[in-house]
């Protein structure tokens, strides 16, 4: 029973990008009708870390901040103009990556509204579909960034985002989300809400190395959410997630969210679906603890990993209004394994997430009542448990978005995989 109800996700789903490939040399496109920020891209490299990152929080991990979940964007931009090691190239003609800024810096209130009202712009939109250097030869190589999931752009952006035509349709595209094309329902944005099996989950994703892509969202990879978490090169002793080992951890899981029923109704799909038995069955367990962010400061910015992730072994990591979720990216930062419902989160982002890092339990079967998760959890043997820490350890620093020039963090990550990308769609 317990074996159809669990499994331990021991690899990627998909290949990674090649260690060699190196930094590559992005340009970045200066395009005012799509720019956001309250400073010109030529001197985006003026405003400080906390304008990009958040203030510190100041609980225990140095490395915490106040992040926005989609400040991702605006951080990739910052260290473009700030790296040393991965450095923006003002001639086109040096570039290997080609980067189109769609407003990237974070909106001010509703995402929704946010979106509506840039995709309404016709100039701009007309801006981000006709790139000035694209051409026959380098149009596999330009890239398009959302720090959300990829169905929150509205269809006023189809002719860069979702459906865009000609070259433009071998362009890169990179949000948090992935695109299962197939199995959708109205009010199902992101896929299926019965999404258990793997072969399926493979089926309907779309190829992203394709030189010729099909269907919406040609060439979308997922990436990671800006987590709370941010390395730098200044840091002293083990990272928040390196010093698991010698963590004593006081409970076996805990969840941070609530139970979220407003939107398990038809205008989100079923996503959010675990959330309320989750709760449920956490709260009765005595090994398990259950943190509402919006009952303390933990809402301002996510502060608190120290008091919710670092004293649990797992970390519950439920869908919401999208399967995705920072919160994904927080645990693991914090050396927390995460246990995610469905196929979602067990396959997203696979350049970054380490590979046996994660638990991924039958969201359908446990919304029948099949079984408990926090019981699913005590049947792990301490070996694999072991074993998922150590994956942790070796490979959680892909996740993070450091604010200097940390080797191998999410943003390096991001560029080397677009360029290996870049070099696998090659016509």
């Amino acid at each position: 029973m317990l074996a159809l109800a669990l499994l331990l996700v021991r690899a990627a789903r998909a290949w990674k990008p090649l260690a060699e490939s190196g930094c590559p040399k992005v340009y970045v496109y200066d395009a005012p009708e799509l720019w956001n920020f309250r400073v010109p891209l030529d001197e985006l490299h003026t405003l400080g870390r906390d304008e990009i990152f958040g203030l510190p929080c100041d609980r225990g991990v140095p490395q915490e901040r106040r992040s926005e979940q989609q400040a991702m964007g605006a951080i990739l931009l910052w260290r473009l103009a700030t790296s040393a090691r991965c450095p923006r190239v003002a001639d086109p003609a040096d570039a290997d990556l080609f980067l189109v800024p769609t407003y990237p810096a974070v909106p001010k209130g509703s995402v929704a509204a946010h979106w509506q009202r840039s995709c309404a712009d016709a100039a701009a939109q007309r801006a981000a579909a006709r790139p000035k250097y694209l051409d026959e030869a380098n149009a596999h190589r330009h890239l398009f960034v959302v720090s959300k999931g990829h169905a929150v752009v509205t269809r006023g952006c189809d002719a860069w985002w979702r459906r865009p035509r000609g070259l433009l349709r071998r362009a890169m595209r990179f949000a948090v989300s992935d695109a299962y094309q197939r199995g959708r329902r109205p009010g199902h944005k992101y896929g299926p809400d019965d999404f258990d099996d793997d072969a399926a989950a493979e089926s309907m994703h779309p190829k992203i190395d394709a030189t010729e892509p099909t269907g919406d969202y040609p060439g979308l990879v997922s990436v990671p959410y800006s987590s709370c978490i941010h390395a730098s090169t200044n840091d002293t002793g083990p990272p928040p997630w390196g010093d698991v080992p010698g963590r004593h951890a006081s409970v076996l899981a805990a969840y941070v969210g609530t139970p979220h029923d407003g939107l398990e109704g038809a205008n989100n799909g079923s996503y959010a679906r675990a959330r309320t038995r989750l709760a449920r069955d956490c709260e009765s367990a005595p090994d398990c603890r259950v943190h509402d962010p919006t009952a303390s400061r933990l809402h301002a910015g996510f502060c608190g990993t120290a008091a919710t992730h670092y004293p649990a072994t797992f970390c519950f990591e439920p869908g919401g209004d999208s399967p995705y979720r920072k919160g994904f990216y927080d645990a693991m930062l914090a050396g927390c394994i995460p246990v995610v419902f469905g196929r979602y989160n067990a396959r997203v982002a696979p350049w970054f997430v380490p590979p046996g890092a994660v638990v991924a339990l039958s969201e359908s079967r446990y919304v029948a009542g099949d079984f408990d998760a926090v019981a699913a959890l005590r049947k792990i043997p301490a070996d694999d448990v072991a074993r998922m820490q150590r994956a942790l350890a070796d490979g959680a620093h892909r996740l993070q978005y450091a604010v200097d020039d940390v080797p191998g963090d999410a943003f390096e990550t991001l560029l080397t995989g677009a360029l290996d990308l870049a070099r696998r769609k090659a016509p």
